[in-house]
């Protein structure tokens, strides 16, 4: 199941390796996530579940899936989702009707669409974000809120027209990024840099952040939350 677009110019590219280590979701479950899979009823028949969505690369000729950065967004949601429990059927039935209303095949990267929690405890609900300022629409039910919050994830991402430009995985900072037009995708200092190349000069290098802030001539912060931000993936 794909969009077919043929190239990833422009819209990023990630192996599944990539994106579970990106997304926090394990790979074996990206994978049955954007191919389906097959499994057995309780009355021992064979059933089919469909991929979740429709990715928007088609598969290497090897049969590797790759996921370009909407993919990357759409699993980072539903991560979240079953995180705080909110049911399979749950998820399929609001990607599909967004789908619908958006005419998006992914809705959940899209500007409208945002995801809030009632309380520390509550599960999230999933909303479309309309014109006028601090109300949504419950997807479902359609119903009116008000006095909801809205998951910190929301935060990290940078639209431009309704349209996902970027994602700051940092929290607490907008000095690593990722753009689907720089690098195809790969975290990267505001600078350009890519942390991972950050990282591994100072990890195995030994480079302190002021000598490489002078190698390659950017801030000694964006280094430092290079090496913080390619830690915490390491670390997960």
């Amino acid at each position: 199941m794909s969009t077919a677009i043929d190239s990833p110019y422009g819209i990023g590219i990630y192996t599944v390796p990539e994106a579970a280590l990106l997304s926090g979701v394990r790979a074996q479950r990206l994978r049955r996530w954007l191919a389906g899979y097959e499994y057995e009823s309780p009355t021992g028949d064979r059933r089919k579940s469909a991929a979740l969505w429709a990715r928007e690369l088609p598969p290497l000729d090897d049969g590797q899936l790759m996921l370009s950065f909407r993919d990357l967004v759409e699993a980072k949601w539903i991560h979240f989702f079953r995180d705080q429990h909110v049911s399979w059927q749950e998820i399929r039935d609001v990607a599909a009707r967004a789908a619908e209303e958006l005419n998006d095949t992914h809705p959940f990267s899209t500007g409208r669409f945002a995801a809030i929690v009632k309380g520390k405890k509550a599960q999230p609900k999933a909303l479309i974000a309309q014109q006028l300022p601090g109300r949504m629409r419950e997807v479902l039910s359609d119903q009116y809120n008000l006095d909801r919050v809205m998951t910190p994830f929301v935060r990290q991402l940078e639209f431009r027209n309704d349209r996902l430009v970027r994602w700051f995985p940092l929290h607490g900072s907008r000095r690593v990024l990722l753009d689907p037009q720089v690098r195809f995708g790969a975290p990267i200092v505001k600078s350009g840099v890519p942390t991972e190349i950050l990282w591994r000069n100072h990890h195995f290098g030994r480079a302190t952040y002021r000598a490489l802030a002078r190698w390659w001539d950017i801030p000694e912060a964006e280094v430092k939350d290079a090496v913080r931000w390619e830690s915490n993936l390491r670390a997960a």
